[in-house]
């Protein structure tokens, strides 16, 4: 029964969590990606490329659930802890270093960054609620 639990915590996540990508990776500092267009892929449809990063976001909510679920992670509080501690120890120190190294604009690395903090909240709220 708590693998079933386990498993809409993961759906669900990933499909809140896109939002917040749409949000966060697409509206905010929409600008800021022909700053340098040379840095982006060319070739896809964006509608592929969409997909293809929704289900990589995904993938990171449901390792982060799958995570918290294995080491035993209960009550809010620590939900929220561990979100902003996978955070840190991920996504957020690979984009402040895509930043600092490559053609990313600050402007864009914060935004990413507030997105994948997002997606591990979202998904830690769930996962104290449900499991």
């Amino acid at each position: 029964m708590e693998l079933i639990r386990l498993a809409i915590v993961i759906v669900a996540a990933g499909v809140l969590a896109s939002f917040t990508d749409w949000l966060f990776m697409g509206v905010i500092n929409h600008k800021l990606y022909e700053q340098h267009p040379e840095v982006w892929r060319e070739g896809r449809q964006e509608r592929n490329k969409i997909i293809v990063s929704t289900l990589w976001g995904a993938l990171g909510s449901a390792a982060f659930a799958a995570l918290g679920y294995r080491l035993g992670v209960h009550g809010l509080v620590d939900w929220l802890l561990s979100a902003v501690l996978v955070w840190a120890a991920g996504p957020a120190p690979l984009l402040a270093m895509n930043v600092v190294w490559m053609k990313f604009p600050a402007g864009l690395g914060h935004s990413h960054a507030a997105g994948w903090l997002a997606r591990f909240v979202i998904t830690g709220l769930l996962a104290a609620l449900i499991l």
